[in-house]
């Protein structure tokens, strides 16, 4: 039998990311915006993380759409961690995340060249030459921002949102603050299925 799992292999100190394709009822899914958000599954590369009611928690993204880039590469599509998100954020959540990150710098810097090189390793040969050649700006905008975009090169070092960080952290299974994530989301599912309409 063969495995639906792929696998983006680690290069450097980066980590792999696990994923399998959606199945037809996951497109169906996100066509139809169930997890409150209506989804292009074209620009979905994959599913890294679903709840234990089956439900995709994260997606997987292209770095290139045919709107241009799209530096989101996790993509956090649950509606029960996507209102925890929303929640901290109102009481001040990226305020107290970017206060861990000034902390340590260096540790949010090479996560975010880790996201740079990962979303760099999801264009296609094609699509790397076609950008390089035609558009340079995003090929280089591809290759060298961070975590969901965030321009970490030249100062933008902020958190941007918790809906970013978690879906990196619960999409790739790392994060160089998981612990105070962990810490904000003691349940990562709901009691029930949410997600299923019923």
């Amino acid at each position: 039998m063969t495995s639906l799992w792929q696998v983006i292999p680690p290069g450097g100190n980066r980590p792999p990311v696990f994923y399998r394709p959606p199945t037809p009822e996951e497109v169906r899914f996100l066509r139809e915006g169930r997890g409150g958000k209506v989804y292009n599954p074209q620009w979905v590369l994959g599913i890294p993380r679903c709840c234990p009611w089956g439900y995709p928690q994260v997606l997987l993204c292209r770095p290139l759409n045919p709107k241009g880039p799209f530096p989101t590469t996790f993509w956090l599509v649950c509606p029960f961690l996507s209102r925890r998100c929303g929640q901290l954020e109102s009481e001040g959540g990226v305020r107290r995340l970017e206060t861990r990150m000034a902390r340590d710098p260096e540790r949010m810097r090479r996560h975010h060249l880790d996201h740079a090189a990962l979303r760099g390793s999801l264009l296609t040969p094609e699509e790397n030459r076609w950008l390089r050649r035609n558009r340079p700006e995003w090929w280089r905008s591809l290759w060298s921002r961070g975590l969901g975009g965030i321009d970490f090169l030249h100062g933008d070092g902020g958190a941007k949102c918790l809906h970013l960080h978690t879906a990196s952290w619960l999409g790739w299974g790392t994060h160089p603050f998981s612990s105070w994530l962990a810490a904000q989301f003691p349940r990562t599912h709901c009691d029930s299925p949410l997600c299923s309409g019923e």
